[in-house]
């Protein structure tokens, strides 16, 4: 990637499925002793001169969804599934999981889904952040309190923090 478009940014989304974060925000996450991940240096290409930044590969991958979780179908979409991922056009959202499942699982500051998402075009796995994670970055300022697109809070820089349900 062209890692001159980072500028001073502490973390950039390429695509949707993968987080490169900054020389700062790499320094930052291991002065909070963040855990849950590894970093890999980015190889620049671009005209404009390299910067330093990292693609944050998650290291720990949550359980499965609960059972109680809803899923909500596209009517446009056809009744038939993926062949590689098993789902199709649909909302998976608020992302719901069992209490005693997290328990059996140790949860880290950074954390990948077991389920695949969809986006309509490609299936991928999204990345959670601990309320310890999340709590620094607002407290640092990096990002403000945002959980949801339509929040007067969110601006192009702010990371949007979605919420999750704990069933009993």
């Amino acid at each position: 990637m062209d890692t001159s478009k980072v500028g001073d940014r502490y973390m950039v989304n390429v695509g949707v499925d993968y987080w490169v974060v900054s020389e700062k925000m790499a320094y930052l996450m291991k002065e909070w002793e963040i855990t849950g991940y590894e970093l890999r240096e980015v190889i620049h290409s671009g005209k404009k001169p390299a910067q330093p930044v990292f693609q944050v590969i998650p290291t720990n991958v949550l359980p499965s969804w609960s059972s109680e979780m809803k899923h909500y179908y596209f009517i446009t979409e056809p009744e038939e599934r993926c062949q590689t991922c098993n789902i199709r056009g649909r909302i998976d959202y608020p992302y719901h999981y069992n209490k005693r499942d997290l328990e059996q699982y140790p949860i880290k500051d950074i954390n990948i889904m077991k389920d695949l998402k969809s986006n309509g075009s490609w299936a991928y796995r999204p990345v959670f952040l601990s309320k310890r994670f999340r709590d620094l970055l607002i407290e640092n300022g990096i990002t403000r309190e945002v959980i949801n697109r339509d929040d007067d809070n969110y601006k192009s820089r702010n990371w949007l923090f979605e919420p999750v349900v704990i069933i009993e």
